[in-house]
């Protein structure tokens, strides 16, 4: 890829953005999504142990 920087035609490593994004970022978007829906599971486990819980009348 090339682009005009003004001066030369500069290029830009494309494969090398592409490696870091890989590397760096990638990894903790699937680590989130991971944590996130652990969060929803608990959620929904101490939802359905309310609702199974007889209400108490006083």
């Amino acid at each position: 890829m090339e682009f005009f920087d003004f001066s030369a035609s500069a290029t830009v490593d494309v494969d090398n953005i592409v490696l870091t994004d890989l590397l760096l970022f990638e990894p903790w978007f699937l680590i989130a999504g991971v944590l996130f829906g652990l969060a929803v599971l608990h959620y929904q486990n101490g939802r359905k142990k309310i609702k199974m819980k007889p209400h108490e009348q006083s």
